[in-house]
């Protein structure tokens, strides 16, 4: 096949539409011939294909992550067409890497073009007639959904080597950034788990085991987060540093590259609805522009496809979503196939799914894309300098300022913002909160707001989405659909106080910078002991790190007076060793550890206190080195067991084994014999003080894997004095009427109304949906005198509400519930509205000599309910022996 493609720049979108199908044509190619790009004479043939720098074709099996590298590098090498970035690494060492594609002399100004896209957040210009688009294209966020990193070396060896005029018009046009493989370890853990089952052929069968990747798939990152709903926050390394390199380009034009269930065809935008309300009209627009294009595309193919369905615009921390709060057009684009599809699937009712099919589309795709990123490229580029401008930069209705007092947490808040772009200040002296309008749900403050105090102004360049971050309130657009959670306002997230203003007071300001850390405290050689009070995350992570360091730790389970000062209950201290023993640099070592997390305790040189209990009575709880079992399998959703591994071992340093959920079920009677061949032994749970249930698809879920044997091994371990933890279905698992394990129990759900017994199925389906708590932030009252309540002084705190375990009133243990009050941000069902108020969120239970702790969800949620990681921490470290 001789095939040389040529069109004017500017040509109707129907020939550029023609001239991209002919580039992927679907016609089989002949003996040596490769499939996405026949020889035809329009490549460079000194650039290797990617086939012959990998070894294999595209389409035979998945590449690993080393043969990804080298196809970049082999490509780099040879093509001045390209320029490698790695911008940083995975958490298990795997380099990170942009490819720039354009012409040589837009590569050898990138640096100035992308200075160029960065200034107009402040007040740079552009030159539309000469500078061009970029076109950011985002693959393999998921690692299980490995279609697209073969199709984004397809596309890049295509830029390198094809020498067609159209693709000369997209080199000198734009510049092109690929990011092949944005989640290097979750796509390493499937692409090595297939080719170590695959056969010499590719078997279609679905029910071969080629297309049944085991738990937990490689979907997720080494910590099982889910990338594509952390480009809002930030948490993982990955993320942080692809933001970094995003936010020194700023693209036009972004696309995440995905793949949904086998069974369907190719989603591209226009999104469904909700589209969140801060992004500006010409949004919508641009989405239907891009999609009539793939729509011509794929059409001319006979490609079926779906659009505006199921996958929305409205949480930001999506690949789409936070792209277009920073002036681009971020899209999603989805195909069939993902993990079990493998590299051949035969489907029931749509045909033989091949990964040489996902390529194709996912290319075509690719290139439509950049032929309308070039063809509307003034427009585009227009648009983009406009949305930095100040006429359009605040969102409607948006206030002034955001204003939250100083703070730990608050810090912590402002560091997240800082790192995004978003402009922080701080008051340089007092002002008075009259005239404030302070957050709802959120306790009376006082009456002036301190020097140093987080001023976020509404109008700065990325306005729209700070409103986005920080507006509170209930329901967003009537929808049946959300297909992520809605309610994320920051100041609850964090549980800081915060104020919106209507005007900007007149108080001068700086630029926030990150606090120091304080020195070490200062003691005297009488010194006996060293107490700070519980108020922040990093005070208990203070404890567990001690703790680790054989250190004696003890916790106030009542008030008293020292120094002059009111301790709460859940004050820690930290004594020295008695007198030979202690010295003055076993303090030192003490307190340089403490002021690694910001912490600057009180020294003591006596345990008498001045009113209630002493500092050497039993009231004051020794803790125990936590030892921490996290359950595992398929009854445990990997996202949330990742969220607890990061926050326990991660951030708290606590030690943590993973234990599949059928170790804790075996019996060691016969897992001992065995396990005796493989030189294993039977798990000792006597070992872990406390043992994690995550949240996962259901309570049957874990009846099922647990077994009786497993209850009874937990009912042992539990009257001899564990801790038990259910997070969500977990919790469900833990209720009187699944394992009976406690005597609580679920909640009843409310008889069928005559009007839904009536309703079509389609209205059942509608209300059914709208029926879920999608994530939705509420207000929770705490016991303050419960060991899950230290830390919450004000007994209120914000939790976040995911199709939570419904749980009924126990007896005793209701240390957390739902509020009587509006949603605090997000939507809420009314039918929940009126059902879940005075129901718990966390109940802690004894069972015999131990406990068993239930939340209701997750409150480790993604790393971002900064305000709950307290109330984990509390579970694990404060309620085993207590």
């Amino acid at each position: 096949m001789n095939t040389v493609i040529r069109f004017a720049a500017g040509a109707p979108a129907s020939i550029a539409t023609g001239a991209l199908l002919a580039l992927t044509a679907l016609a089989g190619p002949a003996a040596g011939q490769d499939l996405f790009h026949p020889d035809s004479g329009s490549y460079d043939p000194a650039v290797p294909t990617v086939a012959e720098l990998r070894g294999f074709p595209t389409g035979a099996t998945f590449s690993t992550d080393r043969e990804i590298e080298r196809v970049l590098a082999g490509l780099a090498a040879i093509s001045d067409r390209i320029r490698l970035e790695t911008y940083g690494v995975s958490v298990e060492g795997r380099p990170l890497t942009l490819a720039w594609v354009s012409s040589p002399a837009n590569l050898a100004r990138l640096d100035t073009l992308r200075a160029v896209n960065a200034g107009l957040m402040t007040g740079g210009a552009i030159d539309l007639d000469r500078h061009p688009a970029f076109v950011w294209l985002s693959f393999g966020v998921h690692g299980d959904e490995a279609a697209s990193p073969e199709a984004a070396l397809e596309l890049l060896y295509h830029l390198a080597a094809a020498q067609d005029e159209a693709t000369w018009t997209w080199l000198d046009r734009s510049v092109v950034a690929i990011d092949p493989l944005l989640n290097p370890d979750g796509h390493a853990r499937y692409v090595t788990w297939f080719r170590s089952v695959m056969g010499p052929q590719p078997d279609p069968e679905p029910a071969a085991r080629e297309h049944r990747p085991p738990w937990p798939t490689g979907r997720t990152n080494h910590w099982y987060f889910d990338l594509n709903r952390d480009w809002g926050w930030g948490v993982q390394p990955e993320t942080r540093a692809r933001l970094a390199a995003y936010l020194a380009t700023l693209p036009q034009v972004h696309v995440d590259f995905h793949e949904m269930d086998a069974g369907s065809t190719y989603f591209f935008f226009p999104p469904a609805a909700p589209v969140h309300p801060s992004y500006p009209l010409s949004t919508a627009d641009w989405a239907a522009t891009f999609g009539a294009a793939n729509a011509a595309a794929f059409d001319a193919r006979g490609w079926p496809y779906f659009s505006e369905e199921d996958y929305d615009l409205f949480y930001p921390g999506y690949g789409d979503s936070w792209p277009s709060f920073f002036g681009a057009t971020g899209m999603t684009y989805e195909q069939a196939g993902g993990g079990e599809a493998g590299v051949a699937l035969e489907r029931e009712a749509m045909g033989r799914l091949t990964l040489s099919d996902r390529v194709r589309h996912h290319l075509q795709a690719a290139l439509t894309t950049i032929d309308t990123a070039v063809r509307h490229r003034r427009e585009r580029l227009a648009d983009f300098a406009a949305f930095w401008t100040p006429a359009t930069r605040v969102a409607p209705g948006a206030p002034a300022a955001y204003l939250v007092p100083p703070s730990r947490a608050a810090a912590a808040l402002a560091g997240l913002l800082a790192r995004q772009g978003i402009l922080v200040d701080t008051l340089a002296a007092g002002i008075a909160t009259a005239g404030l309008i302070p957050y709802p749900g959120v306790s009376p403050g006082p009456d002036s707001l301190p020097p140093g105090t987080l001023f976020l102004a509404g109008d700065q360049p990325l306005g729209r989405y700070l409103a986005a971050l920080m507006t509170p309130g209930g329901a967003p657009p009537d929808t049946s659909l959300f297909f992520d959670i809605t309610g994320w306002a920051l100041p609850y997230l964090y549980d800081v106080p915060a104020y919106s203003a209507s005007r900007v007071p007149p108080v001068a300001r700086g630029r926030w910078r990150p606090p120091d850390a304080p020195p070490p405290a200062r003691f005297d050689p009488g010194t006996v002991a060293f107490v700070w009070e519980y108020a922040a995350p990093e005070d208990i992570i203070a404890a567990a790190r001690l703790l680790d360091r054989g250190h004696r730790v003890r916790v106030a389970d009542r008030d008293f007076m020292l120094a002059d000062r009111h301790w709460r209950r859940g004050t820690f201290v930290v004594s020295l060793p008695p007198r030979p023993e202690s010295s003055d640099e076993h303090a030192r070592t003490l307190a340089a550890t403490l002021a690694e997390l910001g912490i600057r305790p009180q020294p003591v040189s006596t345990f008498r206190t001045a009113a209630g209990v002493d500092l050497g009575s039993d009231r004051l709880r020794a803790l125990k080195a936590p030892r921490v079992a996290l359950a595992a399998g398929p009854a445990v959703h990997a996202t949330s067991l990742g969220s607890a591994w990061f926050l326990l071992a991660e951030k708290a340093g606590i030690e943590i084994d993973i234990v599949g959920l059928q170790d804790l079920a075996a019996d060691p009677a016969w897992s001992a014999e065995s396990l005796a061949g493989r030189g294993q032994e039977p798990i000792d749970l006597e070992r872990y003080t406390a043992i994690v249930l995550p949240d996962g698809p259901g309570a049957q879920a874990y009846v099922r894997a647990l077994e009786e044997t497993g209850r009874e091994r937990l009912a042992r371990w539990l009257a001899a004095g564990g801790t038990l933890i259910g997070v969500g279905a977990g919790a469900a698992y833990l209720t009187a009427g699944e394992s009976g394990l406690t005597d609580i129990r679920l909640a009843e759900k409310p008889p069928l109304r005559d009007e839904v017994r009536r309703a079509t199925r389609a209205e059942r389906e509608r209300d059914e949906t709208r029926d879920k708590i999608p994530g939705t932030l509420l207000a929770a009252t705490i016991d303050t005198t419960s060991v899950l309540g230290y830390g919450y002084p004000s007994a209120r705190a914000p939790v976040m509400a995911r199709e939570p375990a419904e749980l009924a009133l126990a007896d005793e243990g209701n240390a957390w519930l739902y509020a009587d009050s509006d949603p605090l941000a997000g939507y809420l069902p009314e039918e929940a509205r009126r059902r879940l108020p005075g129901t718990p969120y966390a109940v802690i239970a004894p069972h015999g000599r131990g406990r068993v702790v239930l939340f209701a969800s997750d409150p480790a949620l993604r790393g971002i309910t900064h305000a709950l990681e307290k109330l984990y921490l509390n579970a694990v470290l404060l309620a085993p022996g207590s």
